[in-house]
């Protein structure tokens, strides 16, 4: 079959068949109805998301940074529940304008950023129809830590940390983040992690979905939220500010965290040592009525949840 043909579903399924090596715990991989997995007696984690082209990615972005995005977000989702990924299912509805050659790279592209985090790709289903290109991947974990965080679990007084830097992730972060798989694991470990969330939609967004899950409020410090370069960059050609894109850009895929305060003096600890690689920021503190930040000159205002709404637009 010709490298740039018409994709047709019989020579993709036999070369995913001569492709996809098997991973740890996979008894029976692709090629059958179901794969056979064998988990340890422990939680057993499940996550899905979707990629739709137009809305997730550009028409024309390279077919392998789409697919490690689609792998990506599963995992982001995992590293949220300091969970270890171990198996995932990928199924694409496939327009004529996608040839052969780019849904392969698409499959390669997931598989490979599945590998880089402990998982391997065990099945999925292929379909053919008219519209945008579309992906719904699907991810099974088991806990890395002693159990499986949750949104809910922050109390007044826990301290809310961050890995990593916010906004302006449209520059070229969406498609390149680094799902925070390991240092999630490490944190949960090694700290009093009480709650945590994926950043998916918006640093401010996501901070309002934690506060509801665990009841309580929460004042963020304007001075300590951590303002990426793309961020800056990015307010140069939109006139918004800095910390504006950081609050409600979205697609950070960061963590936030609530952690204990007896957990501070170890938080020095892990900045300085090898178990976490990313940059860890306590950033405010959960408690009060509501969602607030506080300007440098101390002033409180109201957070509004700045990001992303399904349904309300697209991203490239």
């Amino acid at each position: 079959m010709p490298a740039r043909g018409r994709f047709r579903e019989g020579p993709f399924h036999a070369w995913l068949l001569r492709s996809l090596r098997p991973g740890p715990g996979v008894r029976v991989g692709v090629g059958d109805d179901a794969a056979v997995l064998r988990l340890a007696k422990k939680d057993l984690l499940a996550s899905t998301d979707s990629l739709v082209e137009g809305v997730h990615f550009a028409p024309g972005t390279s077919p392998r940074l789409a697919g490690g995005k689609a792998a990506g977000r599963v995992l982001s989702d995992m590293a949220a529940m300091a969970a270890a990924p171990r198996f995932g299912l990928l199924s694409l509805v496939v327009p004529p304008t996608w040839t052969s050659s780019a849904v392969r790279r698409f499959v390669e592209g997931f598989d490979d950023r599945l590998r880089r985090h402990g998982a391997c790709l065990v099945g999925g289903d292929a379909a053919c129809a008219a519209g945008p290109f579309v992906a719904a991947a699907a991810l099974l974990g088991e806990p890395g830590a002693r159990r499986a965080l949750r949104r809910a679990g922050a109390r007044p007084g826990d301290l809310i940390l961050a890995t990593g830097t916010f906004g302006g992730s449209i520059l070229g972060r969406h498609l390149r983040f680094v799902p925070r798989v390991r240092e999630a694991i490490a944190l949960a470990r090694r700290l009093p992690i009480a709650a945590a969330i994926d950043v998916s939609d918006g640093l401010a967004l996501d901070l309002h979905r934690l506060c509801r899950a665990s009841g309580v409020g929460a004042v963020l410090e304007a001075r300590a939220v951590p303002v990426s370069r793309a961020a800056r960059l990015l307010a140069r050609r939109t006139g918004r500010s800095p910390l504006a894109h950081a609050l409600g850009d979205g697609e950070d895929h960061e963590l936030l965290l609530a952690m204990r305060p007896s957990g501070r003096p170890r938080l020095v600890g892990l900045r300085a040592g090898v178990a976490v690689r990313v940059p860890l920021h306590v950033i405010g503190r959960f408690g009060g009525r509501g969602v607030r930040i506080r300007d440098e000159r101390g002033r409180e205002r109201p957070l509004l949840p700045s990001g992303w709404e399904h349904g309300a637009g697209g991203r490239g």
